[in-house]
């Protein structure tokens, strides 16, 4: 397993990959970020922090979003982050240290 430290959230594969697995579970639900924010007791540009991995969010925050995301287990979307770092080529999990 490689270890690497990324100095930005939004070069830090995992953190991409978070986003992108949220974005495309509101948009299935047909939900606003807004909307995400409301249900999951959260603040729309947390929400928008998460998609756009600008900052590394609490996994408090994390699992309020999975809340809102049809209370999905936060072991699930993680699952999905993984899948979808192996489907990009990234040779697996990367240890952050």
């Amino acid at each position: 397993m490689k270890k690497r430290w990324y100095d930005n959230p939004e070069e830090d594969p995992f953190y991409v990959a978070l986003g992108q697995a949220v974005v495309k579970r509101r948009k299935a639900l047909g939900l606003t970020q807004q909307q995400v924010a409301e249900i999951g007791g959260l603040s729309r540009s947390e929400v928008q922090f998460i998609e756009n991995a600008k900052r590394r969010e609490t996994l408090q925050t994390i699992r309020r979003c999975c809340y809102a995301l049809n209370d999905i287990w936060l072991a699930e979307l993680f699952l999905e982050v993984e899948r979808h770092t192996y489907r990009e080529g990234l040779n697996g999990p990367i240890l952050v240290a």
